[in-house]
């Protein structure tokens, strides 16, 4: 597997928040994740930087679709064990 500046086992692990509204999903959360660590990876100190490194975050992850692919799949796997599984534990399976 090619070598990425985030690994998917960092990517994934922004997904382990409990969600807490119904309307996100476990990959809102995922890209939030992302999009914080790719902005908050220096120290921001002016508006205008926070602004700059929230688009650069955002052109990143927009230009990132083959590791947006890899999370939207590991969901549907991670839903596809949990169903087979009946609800329970599923994470032996992956």
């Amino acid at each position: 597997m090619p070598s990425l500046s985030l690994s998917l086992f960092s990517f994934w692990s922004h997904c382990s928040h409990t969600l807490l509204h119904s309307d996100l999903s476990s990959l809102d959360y995922c890209v939030w994740g992302w999009m914080k660590e790719l902005v908050y990876s220096v120290k921001v100190v002016t508006r205008d930087a926070l602004l700059d490194r929230i688009l650069d975050a955002a052109d990143r992850i927009r230009n990132s679709q083959r590791k947006l692919q890899r999370a939207t799949r590991a969901v549907h796997n991670r839903a596809a064990n949990c169903i087979v599984a009946g609800g329970r534990i599923f994470e032996n399976r992956l």
